[in-house]
């Protein structure tokens, strides 16, 4: 897919476009990488927010995921079947199902880190820091606008 020339009109869309396609082609290399050891970038975001402390049930990882409770719940079975987590109810909340990493999931979160900075690495390649920074800046007025518009 390259990159069109258009109408100022047009920028808006190339510009998701572009977002969405480099979204989709770094999380294909982060699959790449993690097949060998028999994980998705999906079940690596899973380590990766509870490792954070970003999240700790099984709403709140739903939420940050964008899944309905069924496809994560289905997900912390394959999880759990690889001895990454451990499911427990909630003390005070008998419908709240917590999560947890297992030790074995505690030592593969800082494991997969390397892989998935090589990935973004290669992402970043041949931009200046000043340069980055400035892309950063500007995706997050973009997400600024985006939370303001959704009061």
């Amino acid at each position: 897919m390259g990159w069109q020339m258009g109408t100022d009109d047009e920028l808006p869309f190339r510009i998701v476009r572009l977002i969405s396609s480099i979204r989709l082609a770094v999380r294909e290399k982060v699959n790449e990488r993690l097949a060998p050891l028999d994980l998705t970038v999906a079940q690596w975001a899973v380590v990766v927010y509870l490792a954070e402390g970003r999240a700790d049930t099984l709403t709140g990882l739903s939420r940050l995921m964008e899944n309905d409770r069924g496809a994560m719940s289905r997900m912390l079975d394959r999880l759990q079947s690889k001895g990454l987590v451990q499911r427990f109810d909630h003390p005070d909340d008998a419908r709240a199902v917590h999560v947890k990493l297992t030790g074995q999931g505690l030592r593969l979160y800082p494991a997969i880190r390397p892989m998935i900075a090589d990935v973004l690495s290669d992402t970043n390649r041949g931009f200046a820091t000043d340069e980055l920074q400035r892309l950063e800046a500007y995706l997050q007025r973009m997400q600024a606008n985006l939370d303001l518009n959704q009061s």
